[in-house]
C-alpha cells in the first residue's frame, strides 16, 4: 500500500512538474511574442514621436506668432472703417511687420508670411507678403494677390483666403501648390475680426517639401520608412509616390487594429496591413492634424521571434525532463518551489517585475528561480529604459514633448472633473540663435542645460518640460503652486539680455518668462492657461528686445 501511495504521489508530482514546465515554456513563447510586439510598437511609435518633436515646434511657433499678430490687429484697430484710410493701413503694417519678421525668421521651414486686408475695406488688394527660398536667404517682398480678381474657384491662388472665411476660424490648410509662386506649402491662417466685421487675414506658409525631405530621410529596420497621411484614402507624402504625390493612393488592406487610427498615436499595438507583403505601422498625430506614420515589413520587425521561439521550446523540453527526474528523487522539495515559480510566471505575464523569487536552494529549482529573477530584472530595466527614453529630453534630461502631452491630457481631465489647481510658467532662453551662430551649437547646448538646471533648482517639486528648441514649461501643483509667486520672483531674476561681449556668455542665465494661473471661472481647457503664460512671456521678450 505504501508503494501505491508513493507511486500515485510521484505520478501527481511528475504530472504537475511537466505541466508547469509546459506552461512556463508556453508563457515564455507568449512573452517573447508580446515582448517583440511591444518593442516593435515602441520602436515605430517612438520614431514617429521623436520626429514629431522636430516638426511640432515649427507648427506651434507658427500658430503662436499668427495669433499674436492677429490679436495685435484686433487691439489696435478700434473701428473697421478706419482701414479704408491708406495711412491707417500703412501705420498698422509698420507696427507689426518688424515683429512678424523677427518671429518667423527663427522658425525653420517658414517659406513666407503675410497680412492681407479685406479688399472691400481696402478698396483692392493691400497688405504685405514676404517669401524666401530657404532659411539661408532673407525674406523678399512679393506683390499682393487680388483674391477677388481670381475668385474662390482658383484654389491654387486663393484657397488660403476663402477656406478660412467659410470656417471663420484659424486653421491649417492641407498641402497645396501656391500658383502665385509655384511652391508647395501648408499654411496656418487666421481671420481677424473687429466689431464682428472681417478686416484681414494673417498667415504663415511652411515649405512642405522641407517636411517631406525630413520624413523621407527616416530609416527604421532595413527598409522601413515614414510617410504623412490623414486616413487610408488621403496621403500627403509617401516615398513610393514622391513623383506623383497628388494622385498617389496606395492600395492598403488592413489586417488588424485599424481602429487605432481613431486615436492620436499608437502605443503597445501596431496597425497591421498588407501592401504586397505583410506590413506593420506605428504613428503619431502632428500639431497640424496630419498623421506621421512609420512602417516596416513584418519579416524585419519579427526577425528574431522564430529563432527565440525554437530556443525556448528546446529549453522547455530540457527543463521538463530535468523536472521529472528531480520530482522522482525529491518530490517533497519541489511542490513549494514550483508554486512560487508559477506565481512568478503569472506576475511576469502581467508585467509585474518588482517581486523576485526568494530561493536559496542550491539545486536546479534554485537556479531556475534565479533565471526567472534575471529575466524579470532585465525586463524591468528594459521597460524602464524604454519609458525613460520615450519621455525624457536627451539634451537637458528633463521631460520631453511626449511627457508634456500626457500631462496636458491629465490636466484637462482634472479640469473636466472640477479638480484642477495649477499654474503654468513659460521660460524661453534668450538669444540662443546668437550663441549658436557666434560660438557654435555646443555652447548653445550648454546655455540650454544651464538654464534648465537653474529652473529645476527653483521648482524642486514641479515637472519641467522642454517643448521646443529654446522653450521650457513648468507646471506647478502642490507645494510649488502654493508658493508660486515667490518662486516666480526667483525665476524672473533671469530676465535680461545676454551680454555677448562678455567672457563665456553662454554661461549667463538670460531668459524671458511668463506665468498664468488656472482660473476655473473662465478656463475650460489647459490651452487657455498656457496661452496666457505664453503671451506674457512673449510680451516680456518684446520688452527686452529694444534693450538688446
Amino acid at each position: 500500500m505504501m508503494q501505491t501511495i508513493r507511486s500515485r504521489f510521484l505520478t501527481v508530482i511528475c504530472g504537475v512538474s511537466l505541466t508547469l514546465t509546459l506552461v512556463f515554456g508556453s508563457l515564455c513563447v507568449f512573452l517573447v511574442d508580446r515582448s517583440e510586439t511591444e518593442i516593435a510598437a515602441k520602436t515605430l511609435t517612438g520614431r514617429a514621436i521623436h520626429a514629431s518633436t522636430t516638426l511640432n515646434p515649427i507648427f506651434m511657433q507658427s500658430e503662436d506668432i499668427v495669433h499674436y499678430i492677429g490679436h495685435t490687429i484686433e487691439h489696435e484697430v478700434k473701428n473697421p472703417q478706419d482701414l479704408r484710410n491708406k495711412a491707417n493701413r500703412d501705420r498698422l503694417e509698420a507696427m507689426i511687420s518688424r515683429s512678424f519678421y523677427n518671429a518667423v525668421s527663427g522658425i525653420d521651414g517658414v517659406q513666407g508670411y503675410y497680412l492681407h486686408y479685406n479688399e472691400d475695406l481696402a478698396g483692392g488688394p493691400d497688405g504685405f507678403w514676404y517669401t524666401r527660398k530657404d532659411a539661408r536667404h532673407d525674406f523678399v517682398s512679393q506683390p499682393i494677390t487680388s483674391v477677388e480678381a481670381y475668385g474662390e474657384a482658383d484654389a491654387g491662388r486663393t484657397n488660403w483666403y476663402y477656406q478660412l472665411l467659410r470656417e471663420k476660424r484659424a486653421l491649417w490648410t492641407t498641402p497645396y501648390v501656391n500658383d502665385n509662386n509655384g511652391v508647395r506649402i501648408i499654411s496656418y491662417v487666421m481671420p481677424v475680426y473687429v466689431q464682428g466685421q472681417f478686416v484681414a487675414v494673417v498667415g504663415v506658409d511652411i515649405d512642405f517639401n522641407m517636411l517631406c525631405d525630413l520624413i523621407g530621410s527616416m530609416k527604421v529596420y532595413d527598409s522601413g520608412y515614414g510617410f504623412l497621411f490623414k486616413d487610408w484614402q488621403t496621403f500627403y507624402f509617401h516615398p513610393d509616390g514622391r513623383e506623383v504625390a497628388y494622385e498617389f493612393k496606395p492600395r492598403f488592406d488592413i489586417v488588424s487594429h485599424g481602429e487605432l487610427l481613431e486615436q492620436s498615436a499608437t502605443d503597445t499595438h501596431l496597425i497591421h496591413y498588407y501592401l504586397g507583403i505583410p506590413m506593420a505601422m506605428g504613428f503619431a498625430t502632428l500639431k497640424n492634424g496630419m498623421k506621421l506614420g512609420v512602417t516596416a515589413p513584418e519579416r524585419e520587425i519579427y526577425a528574431g521571434r522564430q529563432l527565440m521561439t525554437f530556443g525556448i521550446l528546446a529549453v522547455t523540453v530540457v527543463i521538463g525532463l530535468l523536472s521529472t527526474l528531480l520530482a522522482i528523487r525529491a518530490a517533497n522539495r519541489i511542490v513549494r518551489p514550483l508554486h512560487d515559480i508559477s506565481e512568478a510566471a503569472r506576475r511576469l505575464g502581467r508585467g509585474e517585475y518588482d517581486q523576485p523569487l526568494d530561493s536559496t536552494a542550491q539545486d536546479e529549482i534554485g537556479r531556475l528561480a534565479g533565471h526567472m529573477n534575471d529575466t524579470m530584472e532585465r525586463m524591468r530595466k528594459y521597460v524602464g529604459a524604454m519609458q525613460k527614453q520615450a519621455y525624457q529630453d536627451e539634451l537637458t534630461a528633463v521631460k520631453n514633448v511626449a511627457a508634456y502631452n500626457r500631462k496636458v491630457y491629465d490636466l484637462n481631465q482634472k479640469i473636466a472633473a472640477g479638480q484642477a489647481a495649477f499654474a503654468v510658467v513659460m521660460v524661453d532662453l534668450n538669444q540662443l540663435k546668437d550663441v549658436n551662430d557666434r560660438f557654435g551649437h555646443e555652447k548653445g547646448n550648454i546655455a540650454l542645460q544651464r538654464l534648465c538646471q537653474a529652473v529645476c533648482r527653483i521648482y524642486k517639486h514641479s515637472p519641467v518640460y522642454r517643448i521646443g528648441g529654446d522653450e521650457f514649461v513648468v507646471i506647478l501643483e502642490g507645494e510649488d503652486y502654493a508658493h508660486r509667486d515667490a518662486l516666480f520672483e526667483k525665476v524672473r531674476a533671469f530676465e535680461h539680455i545676454r551680454d555677448l561681449s562678455a567672457a563665456q556668455p553662454w554661461t549667463q542665465l538670460a531668459a524671458s518668462v511668463g506665468m498664468a494661473v488656472y482660473d476655473k471661472t473662465r478656463d475650460t481647457a489647459y490651452r487657455a492657461v498656457f496661452n496666457r503664460a505664453d503671451t506674457k512671456m512673449y510680451e516680456q521678450k518684446q520688452h527686452l528686445a529694444p534693450r538688446a
